[in-house]
């Protein structure tokens, strides 16, 4: 029997470099040998060498599965050893694509979840920015009335004198204007979201530092002031948070969050309601020995939605749905056995919902956090390919939706320290390029514009100097219009 030297062409055949490079290609890693390329790197192959149609009849299946064709030559011995080579390349591409298959089955980092997409060009969008609208403050959270009357809310992580804790910004159409906040004047506070359900009512949330309390706080027209929160804290331990809002009307609004009551139990999720007189605490599912909730939306009354993630070993999706009567877990999927966790959701219609979050793993041995996008269609919920940027570390934040091909995602990604922008057509998620200046861009809130176009972000955008609060403005010119 020949040996497998024998089978290659001799080294003064032109067809010797070419062919043994292929080899060595796709023997270190076939795995990693793209479909587009097999098919290259066979025709390649089938250019160079003469097989008879006898020897092509015992390689036909695999031939078959790369959809290479041989043709008819002249043969003899230098035919018959060029057939077994091909056929051995052809082989290993089948087993390259075959081990490529259990890593998108089994290793959701390898996937084309976190594959990336060229970015879209900005000019297809409009994409403003306004700098500086909040320095020494990172903003968490953005309401939008109309385009004459916005709401950000923010934070000032390095509590530099004079400037107080928290913020409440208002754009009035012409400028934006500071309104006290009158929780910070004799606490440290934290906001984390904001929500409006009419010009004369809107409602934020966070928590108290350092008393372990949660926070809400409520405008009526004319000035913020604080309303008490059932959640107290007062035993040893005990930790109450909301980082969510949404508000449906005067008399009904949902806030959520997490808590820990103290002892060994881990955290669960909190879920508050606004009867039009007090908020109270209601009764939320806890599916596993942590639980928190990240983000609540309404469509309804009697249709709200909450997302978040719960531990049971490692972080798995929670969603949370209330129908008037009961909150109950719904079943989502989970793109990663090693983690996975919804941060926000987004309501088109009652069979048109978008949740995003983030994923992590360690295939290949490296510690991978990408987004991940999640599509409920009135029945189900099911995952939905999104591309990522190609680095380790990246997450949305928050997501809004303008119409069915119209939605909107945003986070941060801290491989190459820039904010994240995905956008939905209908058909495909796309990472859209944000022109902008400073070191580091951060994204945390979005909102819809009422009666227009326009999504509205809010974020942070770090400087030599310090940080700022970022506001973008985001229009679809070929958008609908709401």
């Amino acid at each position: 029997m020949n040996s497998f030297d024998d089978t290659l062409p001799e080294e003064h055949e032109p067809q010797y470099q070419e062919l043994t490079t292929m080899l060595q290609q796709v023997s270190r890693k076939p795995a990693f040998v793209a479909p587009d390329r097999q098919a290259r790197m066979l025709a390649e192959v089938r250019g160079l060498l003469e097989i008879t149609a006898s020897e092509r009849v015992a390689g036909q299946d695999v031939m078959n599965m790369v959809q290479f064709q041989a043709p008819q030559l002249r043969g003899g011995r230098r035919q018959h050893r060029l057939s077994r080579l091909v056929t051995f390349i052809a082989a290993v591409l089948v087993i390259g694509a075959l081990i490529v298959t259990d890593l998108l089955i089994f290793h959701p980092w390898f996937s084309s979840t976190s594959r990336p997409r060229p970015p879209v060009p900005p000019d297809r969008f409009v994409i403003s920015s306004t700098y500086p609208i909040a320095k020494d403050y990172s903003l968490n959270g953005v309401a939008a009335l109309s385009a004459n009357d916005i709401w950000v809310i923010g934070d000032n992580p390095i509590r530099r004198p004079p400037r107080p804790q928290a913020l409440f910004k208002h754009w009035n159409g012409s400028q934006w204007v500071i309104y006290p906040d009158p929780a910070s004047e004799t606490q440290t506070v934290s906001l984390r979201a904001i929500a409006a359900a009419s010009p004369n009512d809107v409602w934020a949330v966070g928590s108290v530092e350092g008393s372990f309390q949660s926070l809400i706080q409520h405008w009526n027209g004319s000035r913020w002031s604080v309303v008490p929160s059932p959640p107290n804290g007062n035993k040893i331990n005990e930790r109450y948070t909301l980082v969510s809002i949404t508000a449906i009307s005067a008399d009904d609004a949902w806030a959520v969050g997490d808590y820990s009551p103290g002892g060994s139990f881990g955290d669960r999720t909190l879920i508050e309601h606004w009867n039009g007189t007090k908020w109270t605490m209601f009764p939320s599912p806890h599916p596993g020995s942590g639980s928190r909730l990240l983000k609540v939306e309404a469509i309804s009354a009697n249709n709200v939605w909450a997302v978040g993630s719960f531990y049971n070993g490692p972080a798995q999706t929670l969603i949370l749905h209330w129908d008037g009567a009961q909150w109950s877990v719904v079943p989502s999927p989970n793109p990663s056995k090693a983690g996975s966790e919804l941060r926000s959701v987004t309501v088109v219609s009652g069979h048109d919902i978008w949740a995003v979050g983030s994923f992590s793993d360690s295939a290949q041995g490296q510690n991978v956090e990408d987004p991940f996008t999640m599509h409920w269609n009135g029945k189900q919920w099911s995952i939905v390919e999104s591309p990522g940027l190609g680095n380790y570390y990246i997450s949305f934040s928050d997501v809004a939706a303008l119409s069915a091909n119209d939605v909107w995602a945003v986070g941060y990604e801290t491989d190459n320290n820039g904010s994240l922008i995905e956008h939905w057509d209908g058909a495909h998620w796309n990472v859209v390029k944000r022109p902008g200046s400073g070191t580091v861009n951060a994204l945390y809130g979005m909102d819809r514009v009422p009666h227009s176009n326009t999504i509205i972000v809010v974020g942070t955008t770090y400087y030599s100097t310090g940080e700022t609060g970022t506001v973008l403005y985001i229009t679809n010119p070929d958008g609908e219009t709401h």
